[in-house]
């Protein structure tokens, strides 16, 4: 049995619910999708995971007839040229939604930022914000031609249709107040909707009610932890670099949007749990992270992290142990799986881990107690019975055998 760490943790955990009644939006006649009414010319025929074709686009109305990366400089999103051709009466209204992608020929993905408005009123070309799906790819430079994908996984859909039905929620505009243009969200009232309200950002409209918007950076960062596996300190930098941030300063804003991102995730299913240093599944994670980059000393200092946060997280203690033995700690490694062993779930690795820890610091009579606990919860494991006889040849930990039970003489009646 080879002592490695063979635990792996889900990023995203639980499939997002069913939309609700609630997500159900009426189809005005005047009002086209983004999705719904793409070419075929422009739609990518390549393979990508997670994404699929586009449906073919609806005749009549409007067209989308060219997909292309605009200048984008001072731009918190990469602008996208929309080339649309209108059929019929004019305006029309061109709806971006939560079912279409963009790639680039260098094979990077765009998310059209959901819940953008855009007034048709003739064949043009309309600007449509989009974000990156990872934090390191460049835009692409302007001309350069894109092809639109269907999305299909479930994470994403459901974390751009969440954000246009909080955008659309009226039920949050009752903690909003409008003084001429100035928005205010009531800072005293403890409803959750009241909590939720004060994470989205509010402006004035046409008809002067008030507008949300979910925060573009918290979206950002929410479509990064489905690409990046909740590595916050990936999407730190991004930050940084887009805002062009000291650390300190990316740090702060991470902070204030972390609340955002957390509840956006936690909304459509999924583990939140992933962003914040304060969670013990971000250390663990990161602690995954670093073992699979090879940095051993850096996984078992984010271990230890994880389970210092979560003292009754069996796996966070067992990879602490695994993390801690490559590393040469070998006795703290036999601690740290003590600790481990006598904890609720544990499993068969955890004794035998303990028991090569014990067996290296020569402690063969240790480590082959240890050995036995293993084969208890696991007597058909070839490896820890090979083991056991190599740390107690003599048996000497062989439990002793029982006594025999003591048979009661029959006493004769007293007359």
């Amino acid at each position: 049995m080879p002592i490695t760490l063979t635990l792996l943790v889900a990023l995203l955990q639980g499939a997002p619910p069913a939309p609700g009644p609630a997500a159900a939006t009426a189809r005005h006649p005047q009002v086209d999708r983004l999705s719904e009414v793409i070419q075929p010319d422009l739609a990518g025929r390549e393979p990508v995971p997670g994404y699929g074709t586009p449906a073919p686009a609806r005749a009549g109305g409007l067209t989308v007839t060219g997909l292309a990366a605009a200048p984008s400089a001072g731009r918190d999103a990469l602008q996208v040229a929309v080339t649309v051709e209108l059929a019929g009466a004019a305006p029309r209204l061109l709806l971006v939604d939560a079912g279409v992608a963009l790639r680039d020929p260098l094979g990077k993905v765009w998310i059209p930022v959901p819940g953008q408005q855009l007034a048709i009123t003739g064949s043009r070309a309309v600007a449509v914000d989009a974000l990156p799906l990872t934090p390191s790819q460049k835009r692409p430079v302007p001309n350069m031609p894109l092809k639109a994908y269907a999305v299909t996984d479930p994470g994403l859909l459901a974390v751009l249709r969440e954000v246009r039905r909080l955008e659309q929620d009226d039920g949050l505009r009752r903690f909003v107040k409008v003084e001429g243009t100035q928005v205010a969200v009531d800072p005293e009232a403890a409803e959750p909707e009241a909590r939720l309200a004060r994470l989205l950002q509010w402006t004035v409209d046409g008809d002067g009610k008030p507008a949300a918007r979910f925060p573009l950076d918290a979206l950002q960062i929410a479509v990064f932890a489905l690409s990046v596996n909740g590595d916050e300190e990936t999407a730190l930098a991004w930050l940084g670099a887009a805002r062009k941030l000291r650390e300190g300063q990316a740090a702060d804003a991470m902070v204030r949007l972390t609340p955002a991102v957390e509840t956006l995730l936690a909304r459509v299913g999924l583990n939140p749990k992933v962003f914040g240093p304060s969670h013990a599944d971000y250390h663990f994670n990161q602690g995954l992270k670093r073992w699979a980059e090879g940095d051993a000393e850096g996984a078992r200092a984010a271990f230890e992290q994880a389970a210092s946060k979560a003292p009754e997280d069996i796996e966070a203690r067992y990879a602490l142990g695994i993390a801690t033995y490559r590393v040469g700690k070998v006795q703290d490694a036999a601690d740290v799986f003590l600790v481990a062993s006598g904890m609720k779930g544990a499993f068969p690795d955890t004794h035998f881990n303990r028991a090569a820890a014990l067996y290296r610091l020569d402690d063969k009579l240790g480590a082959a107690r240890s050995f036995r606990r293993a084969l208890a919860l696991q007597p058909n494991d070839p490896v820890a019975r090979a083991w056991l006889k190599v740390a107690d040849p003599e048996d000497r930990t062989a439990p002793a055998p029982e006594p025999e039970p003591k048979t009661r003489k029959r006493r004769g009646r007293r007359r």
